[in-house]
């Protein structure tokens, strides 16, 4: 429920994927799309991912799903910002980061709608 690029680490040899705090059961589809999310794939990107993960070109029934999973990811991102902005003690703006993700998921949800 994480996949930032900060939370990758290659030592060389392997890949390391760190920061399980906010692990969770839940469906592949919602961390693909937080994978995309966070890293502003493009939707060729989105596809390229979707085929590499399934071994197969993404069917409409699959992009659909996916893109309910991404709104999600998006969602949570923008709620646990919006909390951050209460209660982090770090030095971080969260007010521009809710903004942001806000902004995110307005547009991947106006999408997913049309």
């Amino acid at each position: 429920n994480d996949l930032l690029a900060a939370n990758f680490i290659h030592d060389g040899d392997r890949l390391w994927l760190i920061d399980w705090d906010y692990a969770g059961y839940n469906s592949p589809l919602f961390d693909l799309g937080g994978l995309a999310s966070n890293n502003e794939f493009s939707a060729d990107q989105e596809h390229q991912l979707l085929q590499a993960y399934f071994g197969s070109p993404a069917d409409a029934d699959l992009m659909r799903r996916y893109a309910a999973m991404k709104c999600g990811s998006l969602l949570r991102e923008a709620l646990w910002s919006l909390v951050s902005e209460i209660h982090s003690k770090i030095d971080f703006d969260y007010v521009a980061y809710s903004d942001q993700n806000l902004a995110r998921f307005r547009r991947a949800y106006s999408e997913f709608l049309a």
